[in-house]
């Protein structure tokens, strides 16, 4: 087998994992799929950025979105981005030192921490929701998408294994309702909040507060990151 056939072989069988892994993948493990192959670190670049293409996150890897990709927002969006970034003021932040103990509530079912706890998150959206912009639907959609996916993680931190870091739970979870939309091409209807207001993720707050209710009886549990499905 040639050395090219060996590399695509490896890539194949490393997306394979990614995928049985929840879509989340460490460094490590990357790099042991081609250890015989002496790469070198900008050919790594280039495996990290393929498994992005596929929604596969790498632990410790952050990828810029390149500059000729980027476009420009429509006026509806435009309008939506001054307004959500306005209300966002209004959003409580928590204190750094009452955030552990307001995660380990909200992971034994506190319905108040999860409520804190989604609120102080709630500025995490919307850079997460700006890399998967331009892609069919608009951007209050996918914020609004990725709120819901904010609130699923709040929502299951019970399942989140100890050495698994919570700030990185969350955000795989709004990585998750924003990539899954953006893949669908806008073919899924939004499950956010009212459709098409401006802020409306923030400033709806009674069904930010009411969305970190318990898991009704047979629902489907998450998995935790590093289990296979």
């Amino acid at each position: 087998m040639d050395e090219q056939t060996r590399f695509r072989t490896a890539l194949a069988a490393l997306c394979a994992a990614g995928e049985q892994k929840d879509q989340r993948l460490a460094r490590e493990e990357v790099q042991e799929f081609f250890q015989d192959m002496d790469l070198k670190e900008e050919q790594y670049e280039m495996v990290y950025a393929y498994l992005a293409s596929r929604r596969i996150r790498v632990e410790g890897v952050e990828l810029s979105a390149p500059q000729a990709e980027e476009q420009p927002y429509t006026e509806e969006e435009e309008a939506f981005l001054r307004q959500y970034r306005k209300d966002l003021r209004i959003v409580r932040k928590q204190p750094e030192e009452k955030l552990a103990d307001l995660v380990s509530r909200a992971a034994d079912g506190d319905q108040e921490a999860k409520k804190l706890l989604i609120e102080h998150c709630m500025d995490r959206v919307l850079p997460i929701a700006e890399n998967y912009a331009h892609r069919g639907l608009l951007l209050q959609d996918l914020v609004q998408e990725g709120s819901v996916g904010l609130m699923t993680g709040v929502d299951l931190l019970g399942l989140k294994e100890e050495e698994t870091d919570w700030e990185e739970w969350l955000e795989h979870e709004i990585h998750r309702g924003d990539g899954q939309a953006a893949d669908a091409g806008g073919g899924v209807p939004v499950s956010g909040y009212a459709h098409g207001r401006a802020g409306g993720a923030v400033k709806d707050r009674g069904r930010i507060r009411g969305a970190g209710g318990k898991r009704q009886p047979g629902a489907a549990k998450r998995p935790p990151l590093n289990q296979k499905r």
